[in-house]
């Protein structure tokens, strides 16, 4: 749940929520996220960094 919220402030700072409003597929776990970027199933997604 925290990388969903980081992630909804970056966009919201960057002023990209508006622009990619309805385009967000939320996922629960890092390797959905990767899984889906590998697959070219999205264009980018958020992960964390450790």
């Amino acid at each position: 749940m925290t990388y969903g919220i980081r992630a909804t402030q970056y966009l919201k700072n960057a002023n990209l929520q508006n622009e990619l409003e309805g385009k967000i597929l939320a996922v629960s776990t890092v390797p959905q996220v990767v899984a889906y970027v590998l697959n070219a199933e999205v264009d980018a997604g958020f992960i964390n960094s450790t």
